[in-house]
């Protein structure tokens, strides 16, 4: 079987102070799902919820995919009510990182402006 890349496809990269993180549209080609890398640009930050409505505005999907550090886990917590995440699963990663993978529903994250666009 041979394999050819018939489309590229690039994250977003959004410039976050002292980096960047990445959205990801279409991680899973689930048109209702998107994801951001390099969430800990963001994640430690005291008005993470107002960021992620702001990221929210511009992508308006329906669900989240992150990977976070499972010690990051509790700001999600914060931020999303329990009921809002469809999957949470902890893991440890080849390098032996503890992390979680979560798929959250983006309902407290929606903006009541109208979208950006």
């Amino acid at each position: 079987m041979t394999i050819k890349q018939t489309f590229t496809s690039f994250p977003e990269v959004w410039d976050c102070e002292n980096g960047n993180m990445f959205i990801i549209k279409s991680p899973t080609m689930n048109c209702q799902t998107y994801s951001i890398a390099n969430m800990e640009f963001i994640i430690a930050r005291d008005n993470l919820k107002e960021l992620l409505i702001e990221i929210q505005e511009r992508v308006q999907k329906n669900q989240i995919l992150l990977d976070v550090g499972r010690g990051w886990v509790e700001k999600l917590d914060k931020v999303f009510p329990k009921e809002d995440f469809l999957i949470r699963s902890d893991y440890v990663n080849s390098t032996g990182s503890k992390m979680t993978m979560c798929l959250i529903k983006t309902t407290a994250i929606k903006s009541q402006k109208p979208p950006i666009v």
